[in-house]
């Protein structure tokens, strides 16, 4: 699923979510494992890493974060996609679209 986010820079940022599968069903997380990267491109060897969490493994739900240091140094527009990684270490893409890190004014 695409969802374009959304980031003001300089601020904490968190974005939680239920993860389904492809019946849309809620996925079990139990010793699944969540990534998710942030790139300007898909060709781009530089990127940074969302900290990920699952909130509630038997309900699907899921988060992604970035520290307001880290979206300090963010501008412009990126890439982001978000993996999940089961026990059995299959990897399903669950999300993917486009950052737009939005300037800060006040410091």
């Amino acid at each position: 699923m695409s969802y374009n986010l959304e980031v003001y820079q300089g601020t904490d940022y968190l974005r939680t979510f239920t993860v389904l599968d492809n019946n849309n069903t809620i996925l079990n997380l139990t010793n699944c494992t969540i990534i998710a990267q942030l790139r300007r491109n898909t060709t781009s060897s530089e990127y940074i890493s969302f900290v990920t969490s699952i909130v509630n493994a038997l309900n699907g739900i899921a988060s992604i974060s970035l520290s307001n240091t880290v979206t300090s140094g963010l501008s412009g527009n990126y890439m982001y996609d978000i993996f999940v990684i089961t026990n059995d270490n299959k990897k399903y893409k669950i999300s993917d679209g486009l950052v737009t890190i939005k300037p800060r004014v006040t410091r």
